[in-house]
């Protein structure tokens, strides 16, 4: 595999600094890489799959893809031992019943499953703190990818995620089961179809926001790396078996609960992402607001709302709150009073002409492989047609989750752009939390800039989407070359407007003084195209159009 394929723990931790001191460019850790060409797969192909996570839900995973013809699973990686031996047993002894010869190869690290060429697509089922790290580096690898919910831990890196899909050609699908669900579809297709009229209101229920780490602090176990488990985590976070569920084989006993690093911050993000992931998803499929998302929050408890509420620009509220017995799922009502509810398992409406056809038959096989969606990332891969959830849907019903989350956390309402995926401005502290620092400590970029150009005699100009490169001073011919091409392309036009619309910064770097960074902006830039202007003193300005308004409420 390419060597700047390879994402390393450090590198994501500059991602994580640099997006929540307000960054607007995307490291070259994250941008260097050259788009990777698209794979084709015909009808009659063999596609080779590897899981990245072996716990819990991988096992529910693994049950499904297994049964698709076509495929053929060859490679599973986790940080802990256990898991990876589980993970060889159940793959060797069903392909043994099948009378199908199997060899699976089992690694520590994602990157060596990655540099295989027999695989062409992986399977993600990590915590959640590691999705955008390894999704990002598998569609630089050339891997199609099947990606659990919730799709990201931020906003910041649902973006770059989204963006190295594009730009490399890839297939995401995004774990939301119920969109293959049959009685969902049926719900969506009643909204969408009008037979409710105008929606008012959309209850949904799914639980509550992370609270901080407090787990006692253990021995980490024989077997397992834990450094690898953290990944972009501080190493401030500590073990305990409630983050990792010990399992054993002998006798086999598997794990007594699911992962609790998804109820605390900084690892995840809480029931509001868990399930908020698959039922406020159905909540935005329903109303067609797909790629979209709410114009205003407010925070339960806030003035007289009770509930967390989300506002859409067609006046519809959607209120995050328990309903007729506490499930989680989506109560949709119409204007004249009409309503329908679905849950997993259960539909229920006003009036019986709102019921589906056929009733769902029960069953003892775990949801995730009740229904179709894994068939369908596999024909995806085969047609290079996107699934039924790309990752741009992943992502907004995911920065819909995420929006509740900083609302709830700041006690406060907070204005959304979803076209544009920028607060209002002014809101300083909902755009750190849309990005959420997870170092508490990080060297500043700008700092080891000044240092170099100091021990070289050179003075260096920084952009996080590019390397270094030298300015002006004693340099060869070659470099003064590369430094006029660098100052040229270092910012293209579009990739301003995709990355910096509506951010304002002005930013200096000169030799052996600090980076001055000024909140204020200038009239001169108000309203001004994208550009890279340098003035007489060599100081850089980064300029940008001014925010777009934002859609008044109904």
């Amino acid at each position: 595999m390419n060597e700047k394929s390879k994402l390393t723990r450090r590198d994501f931790l500059k991602v994580s600094a640099l997006g929540a001191a307000g960054a607007v460019l995307m490291p070259s850790a994250l941008a260097a890489a050259p788009k990777s060409a698209k794979k084709k797969s015909s009808a009659n192909d063999t596609i080779g799959i590897g899981f990245i996570g072996l716990g819990q839900q991988a096992m529910h995973l693994l049950a499904g893809f297994l049964t698709i013809d076509g495929v053929r699973v060859l490679a599973g990686c986790d940080v802990y031992d256990v898991k990876r031996a589980r993970f060889e047993k159940r793959v060797k002894k069903y392909y043994a019943e099948h009378g199908q010869k199997c060899k699976v190869d089992l690694y520590e690290d994602y990157q060596d499953l990655l540099a295989r060429d027999d695989i062409d697509a992986v399977v993600i089922a990590t915590p959640d703190h590691q999705h955008a790290l390894i999704a990002i580096a598998a569609c630089r690898a050339g891997k199609d990818v099947y990606l659990e919910k919730p799709l990201t831990l931020t906003i910041y890196e649902g973006q770059q995620l989204r963006k190295a899909v594009r730009e490399h050609c890839r297939i995401l699908q995004v774990g939301s089961q119920q969109r293959s669900d049959a009685e969902f579809i049926h719900a969506a297709n009643l909204v969408r179809e009008g037979e409710l009229g105008r929606i008012e209101l959309i209850k949904v229920h799914v639980g509550g926001s992370p609270t901080p780490y407090t787990l006692p602090r253990q021995e980490v176990p024989a077997g397992l790396n834990w450094d690898k488990w953290l990944g972009p985590l501080p190493e401030t976070i500590y073990y305990n078996s409630d983050l990792n569920p010990v399992i054993t084989l002998e006798p086999e006993q598997n794990e007594q609960l699911w992962g609790a690093w998804r109820w605390y911050k900084g690892m995840g993000g809480g029931l509001m992402t868990d399930w908020g992931a698959h039922m406020f998803d159905i909540a935005q499929w329903a109303m067609g607001k797909d790629r979209n998302g709410p114009v205003k929050i407010i925070p339960a408890g806030y003035g007289p709302y009770e509930h967390l509420t989300y506002f859409y620009d067609n006046g519809t509220r959607v209120t995050e709150q328990e309903f007729d017995g506490g499930k989680q799922g989506v109560k949709i009502y119409g204007e004249n009073g009409e309503w329908i509810q679905v849950c997993r398992g259960e539909f229920l409406a006003s009036d019986p002409k709102f019921m589906p056809e056929t009733k769902k038959k029960e069953s003892d096989v775990p949801y995730e492989t009740q229904v179709g969606h894994y068939q369908t990332f596999i024909n995806s891969i085969r047609s290079r047609i996107d699934p039924n959830v790309p990752v741009e849907v992943g992502h907004s019903s995911n920065t819909m989750c995420i929006l509740g989350n900083i609302a709830n956390e700041l006690g406060r309402p907070v204005v959304w752009n979803p076209i544009v995926e920028k607060f209002m401005p002014g809101s300083r502290q909902a755009d750190a939390l849309s990005v959420q620092r997870r170092v508490q400590t990080v060297i500043s970029v700008a700092t080891k800039i000044r240092v170099a150009g100091h021990m070289s005699g050179r003075r260096l100009l920084f952009f996080p989407s590019a390397p270094v490169r030298p300015v002006h001073g004693p340099a060869p011919e070659r470099c003064r070359s590369d430094a006029r091409r660098f100052r040229r392309q270092a910012v293209p036009e579009n990739d301003v407007n995709e990355r910096c619309r509506g951010i304002r910064i002005r930013r200096s770097l000169r030799f052996g003084k600090q980076v001055r960074t000024n909140r204020s902006w200038t009239r001169k830039g108000q309203g001004a195209s994208p550009a890279i202007a340098q003035n007489s003193r060599g100081r850089f300005l980064l300029k940008t159009r001014r925010r777009p308004s934002f859609p008044r409420l109904a």
